[in-house]
């Protein structure tokens, strides 16, 4: 009779174990995710926003265009995010979990955050050569998105930061690409896409313009 009731409870224990290491593993995906998440948005941004700086010999050559700087720089943050897909691949495989059918939107997703922080990077290049101060205080970005951006968890309705993830438009972007990625979209994650797709449309041609403006300024400021 005693010796009935181990192997009674053993299921439910086993059962228990089981599910708390799902849950773990989960946590660790998300966690890696959101590190991809935030290292692609992070090198597209310091990439371009460096462009004036590390390429003041090449834009004080005046048949040079802008484009190609810009072009090169978006490339390799290209390359970088395809060399991290086998990664996340290799995470959904390690927590035993498949990708779902819209995975390939979460991809989508990835590259428009990298095309954020292109546009980003390509719009404070200017006053990022003008003014040294701003690219010092530049290099606290990944910190302060770190405190305001949901990187390791997903944001949900207990969080005690809610309030502070709301106010970040980078956070409704990160929650969407890992809804798409783990299958759990909504309505309300295709109209965020969407509101984005359209901010981005409009967002990058405008810095480039900007850029473009500028360097004549620039370069006549600060390489020549």
């Amino acid at each position: 009779m005693f010796l009935g009731i181990p192997s009674h409870f053993l299921p439910t224990l086993k059962g228990s174990q089981c599910l708390a290491h799902h849950q773990l593993c989960c946590r660790h995906q998300q966690g890696w995710f959101g590190l991809v998440m935030l290292q692609t948005f992070v090198e597209a941004f310091n990439s371009q926003r460096s462009l004036c700086i590390t390429g003041r010999e090449t834009l004080g050559r005046q048949p040079i265009p802008v484009e190609g700087l810009i072009l090169a720089g978006l490339y390799e943050n290209l390359f970088n995010l395809a060399v991290k897909l086998p990664i996340l691949a290799a995470a959904f495989f390690f927590c035993g979990m498949l990708p779902a059918a819209t995975f390939p939107i979460g991809i989508l997703c990835l590259t428009i955050i990298l095309l954020l922080g292109t546009a980003f990077g390509i719009f404070v290049a200017p006053w990022v050569a003008l003014k040294r101060d701003v690219d010092h205080g530049m290099n606290f970005l990944p910190l302060v998105l770190i405190a305001t951006t949901p990187v390791f968890v997903e944001t949900h309705a207990h969080s005690r930061l809610l309030e502070l993830y709301r106010l970040n438009p980078l956070s409704w972007l990160f929650d969407v690409t890992r809804d798409f990625s783990y299958g759990a979209c909504s309505s309300f994650d295709v109209v965020v896409l969407l509101s984005v797709l359209a901010f981005l449309t409009l967002f990058l041609p405008i810095s480039w313009f900007i850029f473009r403006i500028a360097r004549a300024h620039v370069v006549e400021r600060c390489i020549q």
